[in-house]
């Protein structure tokens, strides 16, 4: 999370993040869309989408098939 926090005060130009609140998880363990509230720099807050690719193939529905794995990773290009 430190590289993610450094991008963040980079690409704004902000000093600090004073903290981060969860807005939405993406499906199947993903990854997490977060807003960061930010004190100096441009910007007040930004929202940030955080991909991170889940470790196993664990789900409680058995939604873990190749196929649907391929699908969000698609997705996740488009967006």
């Amino acid at each position: 999370m430190l590289e993610l926090h450094k991008e963040i005060l980079v690409t704004t130009g902000a000093s600090t993040i004073i903290r981060a609140q969860s807005v939405q998880t993406l499906w199947s363990g993903y990854g997490e869309i977060k807003r960061y509230f930010l004190e100096g720099g441009n910007y007040p807050s930004v929202i940030v989408k955080h991909i991170q690719l889940p470790n196993g193939n664990k789900h409680p529905r058995g939604w873990n098939t190749p196929l649907s794995h391929q699908r969000k990773l698609n997705r996740e290009e488009m967006v």
